[in-house]
């Protein structure tokens, strides 16, 4: 039961508001969120260990939690953003919500989210894990050169003598993002123009293109070289201020 306790006590986050009768119910392990860098083998050892979650929280204040084969009970109370639990043997705690929807429940912590389901819910099957790099917040600065096109991803199917042909084409393909927030690239024998700018995470660039990701995270960037992930494949973008 001390892992258990140290493990909610863990929970720091900001969250909305709830009602009582929104959150009474039984709850369950559903599945884990990740933040970037998290690794299959930590995913899969933070999964063994909360899988066994269950919450039962009653529209009399009482409540049962278990985890790993151990049990608490006590009296719960919902106050702003957190529920607070006093358990049985006098001690008290809160665990704060991060999320919320009908049947789900997301409760943060600093490098995992663990979300649990309402018992009983018709929900779909949680999403499988996907590692993520740790990215790269940047400056416009930063990003406004010229970059040209130096690794890509091959259309699919090709043998190798197409890929080759495939690079020789792209040779000198490249990207200039400048100050004012607009664009113009040469991707192979397509050019265009356009505007630019930085997501909201500062992780990110967002051009709406068609030749190349309309939006792709920043994996690393130097003064010379650029490493971007397209935000909807997952395919690495290299470029250098290099030709």
């Amino acid at each position: 039961m001390k892992n258990l306790l140290l493990t909610l006590l863990l929970c720091s986050l900001t969250a909305n508001s709830q009602t009582t009768e929104e959150i009474i119910g039984n709850w369950q392990f559903y599945t884990i969120k990740t933040q970037p860098g998290t690794t299959l083998s930590q995913y899969n050892g933070a999964t063994s260990i909360m899988g066994s979650m269950t919450m039962q929280l009653n529209a009399d204040k009482s409540y049962i939690m278990s985890l790993m084969g151990m049990t608490e009970k006590g009296q719960w109370e919902l106050k702003g953003k957190e529920i607070v639990f006093n358990t049985s043997d006098g001690k008290s705690y809160s665990f704060p919500i991060a999320e919320y929807e009908t049947n789900l429940m997301t409760l943060d912590k600093e490098k995992l989210a663990i979300v649990v389901s309402r018992e009983g819910a018709n929900i779909p099957p949680p999403p499988v894990f996907k590692e993520m790099p740790v990215l790269v917040k940047v400056t416009t600065a930063q990003v406004s050169k010229k970059w040209y096109l130096k690794q890509f991803p091959a259309p699919a199917g090709m043998t190798e003598k197409q890929k080759e042909a495939f690079g020789e084409k792209m040779a000198g393909s490249y990207v200039e993002f400048k100050t004012n927030g607009k664009y113009s690239l040469q991707v192979g024998d397509k050019k265009e123009n356009g505007t630019w700018s930085l997501n909201p995470k500062s992780d990110g660039i967002i051009t709406g293109s068609k030749n190349i990701p309309k939006e792709a995270f920043v994996k690393s960037i130097t003064a010379t070289e650029l490493v971007v992930i397209d935000s909807e494949t997952d395919e690495e973008w290299m470029y250098s201020t290099a030709e």
